[in-house]
C-alpha cells in the first residue's frame, strides 16, 4: 500500500522511556467491510528534530491506507 521506504529507527537512547526501551511499536492491521480493504501500519519516513536529537531521527508514526 506504500511506495515510501523507510529506515529502521535507532531506539537507544529510547526517546519515550515510559513505554519501553527499544521498542518501535506494532502498529499493523488489515480489514475489509466486504468491498473496500482498510490497513494501517507502523514506519519511520518522518524526521523529527529536538533537544535530543538536533541532527534529527526517525519518528515512528502510524499510516493508514484504503483500497
Amino acid at each position: 500500500m506504500t511506495t515510501q521506504s523507510f529506515r529502521g529507527s535507532l531506539t537507544i537512547p529510547q526517546f519515550d522511556p515510559i513505554i519501553a526501551f527499544g521498542y518501535m511499536g506494532d502498529y499493523i492491521a488489515n480489514v475489509s467491510n466486504g468491498s473496500h480493504e482498510f490497513f494501517a501500519w507502523g514506519d519511520n519516513r518522518n524526521t523529527v528534530t529536538d533537544f535530543l536529537f538536533p541532527n534529527g531521527r526517525n519518528d515512528p508514526d502510524v499510516f493508514f491506507a484504503t483500497h
